[in-house]
């Protein structure tokens, strides 16, 4: 009767390794058994199966910079201090994320607010969370350091505390894709050095602003790029660095001027920078009258 009502420890006692196992996984080296899993990474969740002894190998390998990337991890301004965020996975890796999914029933003990919701290609995770709660490092300890995109959104009039709490979360990726600030989420001088520390500390391919210069005028501008005192040297400067390509939308007042692409161009190709010449019908640095694309090649 035993084995009948605890099958799962019957059946991994039987199958642990032992003495006479011809390939003892365990007594290889932490470096190669990694390496084994990472080979074989699209049939890890049979390989749980195997045995508790495996079982527990293989979460000892699926770190956060081995889980598979986040599809989403959109961060909401809450009430009263919270923070409102919503996960999306790809079911494909859900299968990675067992830890999360305990941590989110945890959580839902304590919150209405924290829930699972399942669809045929992807679940969304979703919880509330105070800026200043420990709760948010246990969150980040059991996600992928990577994310396809990262979307922070406000209110009208931000908190710098949960600026505080969306950089301490952040700082847990190594690699984002897209990360995309609303219309409304940089204000303060706080929150725009927060922006700055989350830049640097990950590697990321776009960073997408949406600034209200009725509002801001040119001080958040001036915070993310340290002294703006000409946009086109500006964007020269970034060409230097490692920006490829800018693409700029202009609605109501225009920043850039038909001249100062010129001049953009003009030094660039002065300095041998393959910057798109604007008699280039292919890529063409002067663009469309809703905005303008400068690319390095």
């Amino acid at each position: 009767s035993k084995s009948v009502s605890m099958p799962d420890e019957s059946r991994d006692s039987s199958m642990e390794e032992t003495e006479e196992t011809p390939c003892m996984l365990s007594r290889l080296p932490l470096e190669i058994r990694w390496k084994i899993f990472d080979f074989v990474t699209g049939n890890i969740i049979n390989l749980q199966q195997v045995s508790k002894s495996w079982r527990e190998m293989i979460e000892e390998w699926m770190i956060p910079e081995k889980l598979p990337a986040l599809h989403a991890l959109y961060v909401y301004e809450g009430t009263l201090g919270l923070i409102t965020l919503k996960i999306e996975i790809d079911n494909s890796a859900l299968w990675c994320y067992s830890k999360l999914r305990l941590l989110i029933q945890d959580l839902s003990k304590t919150s209405n607010e924290t829930f699972i919701e399942l669809y045929p290609h992807r679940t969304f995770i979703s919880s509330e969370i105070p800026n200043d709660s420990p709760d948010l490092d246990r969150l980040a300890s059991v996600l992928s350091t990577k994310a396809r995109m990262i979307c922070v959104r406000t209110k009208i009039w931000e908190e710098s505390h949960f600026y505080e709490g969306v950089c301490f979360l952040l700082k847990h990726f190594r690699k984002i894709d897209v990360l995309d600030f609303s219309r409304h989420a940089i204000y303060l001088q706080s929150s725009s050095e927060l922006l700055k520390k989350i830049v640097s500390n990950s590697s990321i391919r776009m960073v997408k602003l949406s600034l209200e210069t009725r509002h801001l005028q040119r001080c958040i501008l001036l915070d993310v790029s340290e002294r703006i005192e000409k946009w086109p040297d500006f964007v020269l400067a970034m060409f230097e660095k490692a920006v490829k390509s800018i693409d700029i939308i202009n609605h109501n007042a225009p920043i850039f001027t038909p001249e100062d692409f010129r001049r953009i161009v003009e030094v660039g190709q002065n300095a041998k920078k393959a910057i798109p010449s604007p008699n280039d019908s292919s890529q063409t640095a002067i663009a469309k009258s809703q905005g303008h694309h400068i690319q390095k090649d």
